[in-house]
């Protein structure tokens, strides 16, 4: 079934624009955006019922004076009382006309109408007006009936035609929104404002579309862990001055999770992967999720220990006693589970390291009291054991007390290019844009 089309147009002095733009698109509805009399001006509002005459107009060549009547435009158009409205704004303010504009689209649109809206007439208000309106929405028609201009005062009637003007402002619009969402960090929001560009055949009018898709793509999953993915989409940017770095931290975050899924291949490639797991916890905490954030700091100081556990050939997951030094085998073995496994947690963890004499382990027992008091927070926030909700005190309290003690640890290994050196990540991650 067809859509039935409306026709929203402003009405100025002259009617043969109007005449031209309703032969042209044949609406099953009008709505005429008009103005009425006041502090003696006209307005356009009579026009549409009363003939009316136009101010007499001089010719500049001949000197003769002529004097046109107007057929009122419901009668020129041949136009029933059910086939159009009037809806009266102000001649110079040009949003009373937009937010009316507005209301008119939506309403329309949510019964099931094409809308067409056509600025040529009216005052320079209300023409930008119903503009700003129309461009407001993906699937208006916006007309203009315009033609050549042989002098300075106006178009003459017979030379104009109707013509279509493309509504690139959506596309302008939501580019824009896309980068702003990007630079936030929000990837999942920009990927899906581009994919409608896309699906809505906008995609042509955004500079660099796929280079932005692409990038918010290869970062959304870099964002989400899933480096192999991330890696795809960002390799063919590597000679971008800006993206070149970011490659690397996130080739080394890879390794690092390559590493830890199977610690017996390849060289032990130090914490990258937890830093990232940091860095990853400030773009959570700076979009408000604080929740999420704290349970990523509480994965990274987890991961932390089974690194160097790991180093040692130790599985925190399942634990190998006979790597133990005997004096502590026996407390462990007692551990052991129905699956004959020996599984610790977290502060098992450090205390383990803090046993065998790790500097690891010492600087633990350190922190341990302020790292403890930290972690209970996430212990009994919604996403773990309890219901309090976290705010962004919270999380700047765990972080306090997490950050210093991993940066400690790098100290007392000697670890070059520690969590200090991926602080900037997250300023190179909004440069790109």
């Amino acid at each position: 079934m067809q859509m039935k089309k409306v026709l929203l147009i402003t009405v100025g002095g002259s009617p043969q624009p109007i005449i031209d733009s309703v032969t042209k698109h044949q609406p099953d509805y009008i709505v005429f955006l008009c103005t009425a009399r006041k502090d003696g001006d006209e307005g356009s509002y009579d026009s549409i019922y009363k003939d009316t005459t136009q101010p007499p107009r001089k010719c500049p060549k001949c000197g003769h004076t002529e004097t046109t009547t107007n057929k009122a435009l419901a009668s020129a158009l041949g136009l029933s009382n059910d086939r159009f409205e009037t809806l009266v704004v102000e001649a110079d303010k040009p949003f009373d006309t937009y937010k009316k504009a507005c209301d008119l689209i939506e309403k329309f649109q949510h019964n099931g109408w094409r809308v067409i809206a056509d600025y040529t007439g009216g005052t320079k208000s209300m023409s930008a007006g119903l503009l700003l309106a129309a461009v407001e929405y993906k699937d208006i028609v916006i007309s203009l009936v315009a033609g050549p201009r042989k002098d300075l005062i106006k178009i003459r009637d017979g030379e104009q035609v109707c013509r279509r003007v493309n509504n690139k402002a959506v596309a302008f619009r939501q580019s824009r929104q896309a980068l702003a969402m990007a630079r936030e960090w929000n990837y999942p929001a920009a990927i899906n404002l581009l994919d409608e560009l896309c699906h809505d055949g906008l995609d042509d009018e955004v500079p660099d579309f796929n280079r932005l898709r692409n990038l918010c793509r290869g970062f959304g999953y870099w964002d989400t862990f899933i480096y192999d993915k991330a890696y795809e989409y960002l390799k063919p940017f590597g000679n971008d001055g800006k993206i070149q770095p970011l490659i690397i931290k996130l080739s080394t975050a890879w390794r690092g999770l390559q590493w830890y899924s199977s610690p017996t291949s390849g060289k032990f490639p130090g914490y990258v992967l937890v830093y990232d797991v940091l860095a990853n916890a400030e773009r959570r905490a700076a979009r408000g999720s604080y929740d999420d954030a704290i349970a990523r700091i509480y994965r990274a100081l987890e991961m932390y220990a089974q690194f160097c556990l790991l180093a040692k050939g130790l599985n925190s997951s399942n634990l190998d006693t006979a790597k133990l030094p005997e004096p502590i085998r026996p407390d462990y073995e007692a551990r052991r589970n129905a699956k004959g496994e020996i599984q610790i947690g977290l502060v098992e963890d450090y205390e383990l390291l803090a046993k065998l004499g790790d500097p690891v382990g010492q600087t633990w027992l350190k922190h341990k009291g302020k790292v403890l008091e930290a972690l209970q927070k996430r212990n009994y926030s919604f996403l773990a054991h309890g219901i309090n909700p976290l705010t962004q005190t919270d999380y700047k309290y765990v972080k306090d007390a997490i950050w210093p003690f991993i940066s400690e640890c790098d100290e007392v290994q000697k670890v070059k290019n520690g969590l200090s050196g991926w602080l900037d990540l997250n300023d190179q991650l909004k440069c790109v844009w």
